[in-house]
């Protein structure tokens, strides 16, 4: 069974690699984010060794347009995969309000990705993204 289940997160993992646009936000039903101007989210999904067994790294930006801001890139984002659900398990303090949380993968292939922390949670809330295609 369990390497069934390796496979399984080895090809979420791939699906997902690379780099994402975040295009709406939920913290709770009262607070979603989707004007992100004048700044732009992006995450992304890098190399990974054994997606099961092991933390695997992104990189998370906010990507202030306003060149007297400083942009923010935690580039210490881990999170793990097991099964149907993603888990960030560590981030910088100045991103961890934003994404630091468990969620269930709700959508990863192709182009849209669709990180669901409702069902998993006492809160309305998820991430919503596009691929960026480089």
């Amino acid at each position: 069974m369990a390497i069934s289940a390796c496979k399984k997160e080895e090809k979420v993992a791939l699906a997902m690699k690379g780099k994402w646009k975040i295009t709406e936000i939920r913290f709770n039903k009262d607070s979603t984010i989707t004007d992100f101007a004048p700044y732009n989210h992006t995450i992304e999904f890098l190399e990974y060794k054994n997606a099961y067994t092991a933390s695997l790294r992104a990189i998370y930006t906010i990507d202030y347009l306003d060149t007297l801001k400083k942009d923010i890139k935690d580039s210490t984002v881990m999170y793990d995969i097991k099964g149907d659900n993603l888990s960030i398990t560590k981030t910088l303090n100045s991103t961890k309000r934003f994404i630091q949380f468990r969620y269930r993968i709700d959508e990863y292939k192709g182009d849209n990705l669709y990180l669901n922390r409702t069902p998993l949670d006492t809160v309305d809330a998820y991430i919503k993204a596009i691929r960026i295609k480089q």
